[in-house]
């Protein structure tokens, strides 16, 4: 691992006679790189090579495209090494539930198989060195190209999984198996909807779970010329769990789906390079599940579909100097973030109607493939051989006024025919592979990024053309899961984990980590992860919001949501105002409106606590009793059991 030095916006590029050999065999390495970025194979080849070249780059050009102060510190990862059958690289991501020992488990897909395959994965008591479980399932033999990947849990014991292909959508009952009498191997039932034709262009979406309902989009291609109709782009919406008809057998039979045509080349990124083929994003807002927020690339717009009234709005992200919207996540604000081609992470307040751009140190160079917010921290990873990057923004305010245009859009009803299949099944272990990587820390006007190459630049490791991220809910904000498409140290598969460090005591949000790693960090909070020591215990999972220099007028109240479920065991709200002879009240009222609970109003700040006795979303209320307006600051800590992980048999 290389030792990096600190770059200012002030520090002078070499000359052009300076290192010329190194600055022309990086710039042949990488333009061949990019060449030959549509074949696996040859990339893992020219991930070796960039290896010794990219150490060297990093030096000949101090510089950075943005011209901004970077400083360099430690970001401990872990990788896990999983053996090929007939799949290379990975691809989409995503976090299940935790266990009461803190360890989570993983679904990711393969990128491209004959055919690719699904991947449950589980770390182990330690993550740094106790084996990690993992269990595969086939996907459908005509699948190639995966996309989205999502979880959707019917009830305690079952765990039912949604993938995109680029021919179909499959569902993996991972619960419901048996043995194939044929081959006396495991086998699970896989239900494949092959709702789409492979045109011989690479596309895929991301998915979206509510409920019943699956969403997709799909961009349309004609099938002998392969030229794309972007205008015939649509978003789909399956029912999962009710088919039109089943056969006798119960092999197969009929859904029905809607297809609303949006058009703008949903479904398909024509930007991607490297990152090709992107994921195309759809989301579902969880707290007004009748809307649906989608991407349409070609049309450089966000979109959002009322399925209720099939309204659908959209908002044009050019007007803050961004293009071509690409894989989009909703945070716990109602923030609709997505990764662009232009190499920005663009955020949309849809309820005001304002947006934000924020473009990666990389700058336009940057092909971001996945994207993850966390509390406050926006995860994504840059998709490049000589780029390969996962990150982290913590964004400032930089908004926009963007209005959206409003149409309405009818959908049709399509059969789709669906078949039950049996997906093979493997279970081993793999040890983990601790390391270390550097993560550079520039601080830019519209935020601050901390970056850290897992392949190539200065980590020494064979990472490259990192794909899906998905954050890990188990420890503090800032810790990531990652999928590794070129795997240049072995040709594996492998997915990795990282923490990446930033001051968290001034982060508005915070998570629990318990790392018991003997090392006191100070400040009152010696595991690192943001909650204080005196609302820190092992054996619960804490969360903090913190929303400081918050201003109300005399007479006003201000408002604040408090979500609780089931495992949720106490709620706490504690209010602090700068003048401490301000006299302020703070109340919680139920999912119901109702006061449930309100101290006696005091001056020097209020702290109530109530343990729920029903889920949903709390108000907190802060009111100012006072003659005069005053500034002050809430925290929100939410007390919570660890989620049970239910077993899953193992064969």
């Amino acid at each position: 691992m290389l030792t990096t030095t600190t770059t200012t916006a002030g520090d002078a590029a070499p000359s052009a006679g300076s290192l010329p050999q190194t600055r022309s065999f990086t710039s042949t390495l990488t333009r061949l790189a990019r060449r030959a970025a549509s074949d696996i194979r040859t990339k893992v080849g020219f991930a070796v090579a960039l290896l010794f070249a990219a150490s060297a780059a990093l030096y000949a050009n101090p510089d950075n495209p943005c011209h901004c102060e970077v400083t360099a510190t430690d970001a401990p990862l872990v990788e896990w090494d999983l053996p090929v059958v007939a799949d290379f690289g990975n691809g989409a991501i995503t976090v299940d539930v935790h266990s009461p020992a803190h360890r989570p488990r993983l679904w990711f897909v393969s990128y491209v198989g004959t055919p690719p395959r699904l991947f449950r994965f589980e770390v182990g008591k330690s993550m740094a060195t106790s084996n990690a479980t993992w269990t595969s399932y086939d996907l459908a033999e005509d699948s190639f190209y995966t996309g989205g990947v999502h979880r959707i849990k019917v009830h305690k014991d079952d765990q039912t999984v949604f993938v995109r292909t680029d021919s179909s959508l499959q569902r993996i009952d991972s619960n419901t198996c048996s043995t194939d009498p044929m081959t006396l191997m495991p086998v699970c039932n896989r239900v494949v909807w092959r709702d789409q034709l492979t045109d011989g262009t690479p596309h895929v979406s991301d998915l979206a779970i509510d409920d019943c309902y699956v969403y997709t989009t799909t961009a349309v291609f004609d099938s002998g010329t392969g030229v794309q109709s972007p205008g015939a782009s649509y978003l789909q919406q399956l029912t999962a769990c009710r088919n039109k008809s089943v056969n006798t057998n119960g092999t197969g039979g009929m859904s029905t789906v809607k297809r609303w045509t949006v058009g703008g080349s949903a479904g398909f990124c024509q930007m991607a390079v490297e990152s090709s083929p992107c994921i195309s994003g759809v989301d579902v807002d969880q707290r007004y599940n009748n809307l649906v927020y989608f991407s349409e690339p070609g049309a450089n717009v966000i979109g959002e579909l009322d399925v209720n009234t099939n309204c659908v709005r959209r908002w044009d992200i050019t007007q803050v100097g961004a293009s071509e919207p690409r894989q989009l996540q909703i945070d716990d604000d109602g923030m609709v973030w997505v990764v662009t081609g232009s190499g920005h992470l663009v955020r949309l307040d849809p309820r005001h109607n304002k947006m934000s751009a924020h473009m990666m140190p990389s700058g336009e160079s940057g092909d971001p493939f996945g994207i993850a917010p966390d509390h406050g921290a926006i995860g994504y990873t840059n998709s490049t051989m000589d780029n390969s990057k996962v990150g982290m923004l913590l964004p400032k305010d930089g908004w926009h006024a963007v209005y959206p245009t409003s149409t309405t859009i009818s959908p049709v009803l399509v059969d789709v025919p669906y078949t039950v299949e049996s997906a093979n099944k493997l279970t081993s272990v793999v040890p983990p592979e601790p390391k270390m990587a550097i993560a550079h820390v520039t601080e830019k006007p519209d935020g601050t990024y901390v970056e850290a190459f897992v392949g190539g630049g200065d980590s020494g490791n064979g990472s490259f053309i990192p794909r899906g991220v998905t954050p890990d809910f188990g420890r503090r904000v800032g810790s990531y899961f990652y999928a590794v498409e070129v795997n240049s140290d072995n040709g594996m598969q492998r997915i990795g984990h990282i923490q990446l460090p930033f001051d968290r005591k001034d982060h508005r949000f915070a998570r629990d980590d318990d790392d018991h790693d003997g090392v006191h960090h100070g400040n009152g909070d010696d595991d690192d992860d943001g909650v204080k020591d005196g609302d820190d215990h092992d054996d619960h999972h804490e969360k903090r919001d913190t929303h400081s220099n918050e201003q109300v007028a005399s007479g006003q109240s201000a408002d604040y949501p408090m979500n609780a479920d089931a495992s949720t065991t106490l709620m706490t709200a504690i209010l602090t105002p700068s003048d401490l002879g301000q006299m302020m009240a703070v109340e919680i009222y139920n999912p119901a409106g109702q006061l449930v609970a309100s101290p006696l109003p005091a001056a020097g700040g209020a702290v109530v606590s109530l343990p729920p006795l029903t889920v949903g979303t709390y108000t907190v209320r802060v009111k100012n009793l006072g003659i005069t307006p005053t500034t002050y600051a809430v925290t929100l800590l939410t007390t919570s059991v660890w989620p049970d992980l239910p077993d899953v048999p193992l064969p």
